[in-house]
């Protein structure tokens, strides 16, 4: 078996063969120390923390660092968020304090609103009030549903008797035969 050291002669008189020789073992050389910097626990890597919550440990986002304070969980976060409200509320204490009385005040409540809305608007409450007279015909009008039970017959001779043949489903037609006896 040969082996080939860099101080042969071969090296020396074909450089198009010896560099990637010397280029490959500079990468390997400089990828094992980026690697062992990076997975190995080299300086950039920050340390475990427990979530303060489900109290599991956990490594903080790179680009979060020390402001990450929960593993990341939904249940977490959400903690954490009601927790971070809860201590902001507790500082700004005056922050929500007024603005409805004062909100109240100025424009009345909403049933206020509305009446003077509607004095102030009656082409508004015609257009609303056929509206709502269209939609309610169209619901009286509408097809029983086919399990529907509420299928009204009326009777307007005691001599008749009614039997019902067919029921269609796609329509509201009800196939009737008078048996006059």
């Amino acid at each position: 078996m040969l082996v080939l050291q860099p101080s042969d002669s071969f090296f020396r008189r074909s450089v198009s063969i010896a560099f990637p020789f010397y280029f490959l073992s500079f990468f390997l050389s400089a990828s094992v120390c980026f690697f062992s910097d990076r997975f190995t626990g080299g300086e950039d890597m920050l340390s475990r923390r427990r979530c303060p919550f489900c109290r599991r440990w956990f490594h903080p986002h790179p680009r979060l660092k020390q402001r990450q304070k929960t593993c990341g969980r939904t249940d977490c976060r959400r903690m954490q968020k009601r927790k971070s409200d809860q201590q902001w509320r507790t500082e700004h204490p005056d922050y929500f304090r007024d603005t409805y009385a004062l909100q109240k005040e100025r424009y009345g409540t909403r049933s206020d609103y509305k009446r003077r809305y509607r004095q102030q608007h009656p082409d508004y409450v015609r257009r609303n009030a056929s509206f709502v007279r269209k939609c309610r015909q169209q619901l009286r009008s509408a097809p029983l549903s086919p399990t529907s039970p509420d299928l009204h017959v009326t009777i307007e001779s005691e001599s008749a008797s009614i039997r019902i043949n067919q029921v269609s489903h796609t329509s509201r037609d009800i196939f009737v035969t008078l048996d006059p006896s």
